[in-house]
């Protein structure tokens, strides 16, 4: 098996140390307001695939705590101009 429980978090999985060759690693900057996206083939395994989602809005967007019980703020650069919650780094 490649990889291994670390807990049962959302990334509560990952691939096995000895299994990853950084030799092959690509490393790449993005300019301001350049994406990444990668492809994968369909997860026919019966582990779950586990997804990252990132947004950025501006300061002044103001956040509805009622519909985002489950999520976590933080405040990217700037000053909050609405009040949000925003999570301590």
């Amino acid at each position: 098996m490649g990889w291994r429980r670390i807990s049962a978090q959302a990334f509560g999985s990952q691939i096995k140390p000895e299994l990853i060759d950084e030799s092959r690693a690509v490393y790449f900057a993005l300019k301001p307001n350049e994406c990444s996206l990668h492809g994968a083939q369909v997860n026919t395994s019966p582990k779950r695939r586990a997804g990252y989602t990132m947004r950025y809005f501006p300061t002044s967007s103001k956040l509805n705590p009622e519909r985002n019980k489950n999520n976590k703020f933080w405040l990217a650069r700037g000053k909050d101009l609405a009040g949000n919650p925003y999570e301590n780094v």
